[in-house]
């Protein structure tokens, strides 16, 4: 690919994140593409970047968000249409039965096909104390769990229906 320079087809259809770019960075995401992303400084040479500064030219453009967005746009319309090609082997290993992957394929085309092999587990926990274990439990937790202090006095009451000055002592009219 050295010495290749990239010309850009007229006629390709390109989203909208390429079409934004300039020429110089569409031909460097072409370049990128076809090299496979392993060397960024030979796809700015291929692109039309300086020789003596294609290093620092591609360095600045894989830190550009609208390149980066534009590879991205490109790569993608790649992996979709090597969709057809991926399916073609996956259903190639499906009808050869004594390929080691035979099993696995299946799978996966079941899987990808909406046929997906569901399996659900279900844990069910018991508790069989009495209601009297659970209280005395919960009254032996609780405490600990809320941060309540543990010199809390654990009594019966009573409600009493005595006004204030009653329980001080003082008669009504004792003035």
């Amino acid at each position: 690919m050295t010495n290749d320079l990239i010309v850009l087809d007229p006629e390709a259809t390109h989203g909208p994140a390429f079409s934004a770019l300039t020429e110089m960075q569409q031909k460097f995401v072409i370049a990128s593409l076809m090299l496979g992303g392993s060397n960024e400084a030979e796809a700015a040479r291929c692109a039309g970047y300086e020789v003596t500064s294609a290093k620092q030219a591609a360095h600045a453009l894989m830190r550009k968000p609208h390149v980066i967005a534009a590879m991205r746009e490109e790569a993608e319309m790649r992996m979709n249409g090597g969709a057809l090609l991926a399916s073609s082997a996956l259903l190639a290993i499906v009808k050869n039965p004594l390929h080691k992957e035979h099993f696995k394929a299946c799978i996966e085309l079941l899987n990808r096909s909406g046929l997906q092999f569901i399996q659900k587990h279900e844990v069910i926990h018991t508790d069989n104390r009495t209601a009297a274990e659970l209280v005395a439990y919960i009254k032996q937790v609780a405490p600990k769990l809320l941060g309540v202090p543990q010199d809390v006095v654990d009594a019966e009451y009573s409600e009493v229906d005595q006004s204030l000055s009653e329980m001080l002592g003082e008669a009504d009219g004792d003035d």
